[in-house]
């Protein structure tokens, strides 16, 4: 597959968002919160300037959604993209002619972990958390693994019982029949994971506000494959 793509990673501060005020004044929202307004603004503004630079599209294209949520543009069908953020940090991938995940998620410490555990992991995922020598980033590592996967499909949440992470054999067990989940191996406060549906290595940028650099994470890959192992005896 000749897949072209683009990550580009942004913090989300005072200086993003002077940034996406001034380059992208257009894209300012009014109707919700600040808080709300401020990241539509941030997430429109790198979309648009991404689009500008790496896929020669100079207007932000019409965003529909679907059923779970899942955006799209509404006139660009031989693209995709998905955007992800924390407090801290926003995250966009687009590629052509394909479907791609993305998460990011803050590692710290939330209500009743073992609720969350049984909502959300399966028997082997739980097993393979057990042997990890940091609890959060495991557990943060499976939950972004789920959800960029979840948001490639678009079923999002609604998929979770479709979905097993084997960690120790690096498959994951779903409705994709291939590509791979990209996983962060050295989080520090945030997991970090993409899905691109090819062996490729992730074209990661981050970008301040005025320049936009490649960026390197240390990732591993997980093959995405949508039969199930066979029970021996």
């Amino acid at each position: 597959m000749n897949l072209k793509h683009i990550i580009v990673q942004m913090p989300i501060n005072d200086i993003t968002l002077t940034w996406a005020r001034n380059n992208f004044p257009h894209l300012t929202q009014t109707q919700y919160s600040d808080k709300r307004n401020n990241y539509l603004l941030l997430s429109r503004s790198l979309l648009e300037y991404i689009l500008q630079q790496y896929f020669n599209i100079h207007k932000l294209p019409e965003i529909a959604y679907l059923k779970h949520g899942k955006p799209y543009f509404l006139h660009h069908s031989e693209l995709s993209f998905n955007i992800t953020h924390t407090n801290h940090t926003m995250a966009i991938i687009v590629a052509n002619n394909a479907p791609v995940g993305i998460d990011i998620e803050m590692i710290k410490i939330r209500k009743n972990f073992q609720g969350l555990e049984e909502k959300v992991l399966h028997t082997i995922e739980k097993s393979w958390l057990t042997q990890q020598p940091n609890y959060l980033h495991g557990f943060f590592t499976l939950w972004s693994a789920k959800e960029a996967y979840l948001k490639a499909t678009g079923t999002g949440l609604s998929g979770l019982t479709t979905l097993r992470l084997d960690m120790h054999q690096q498959f994951a067990y779903g409705p994709l029949e291939n590509g791979y989940l990209y996983i962060d191996t050295e989080p520090k406060n945030e997991s970090f994971v993409c899905y691109l549906p090819t062996k490729i290595t992730p074209n990661l940028y981050s970008f301040d506000g005025q320049v936009l650099m490649p960026f390197s994470r240390e990732w591993q890959a997980i093959k995405c494959i949508s039969h199930y192992p066979k029970k021996t005896n």
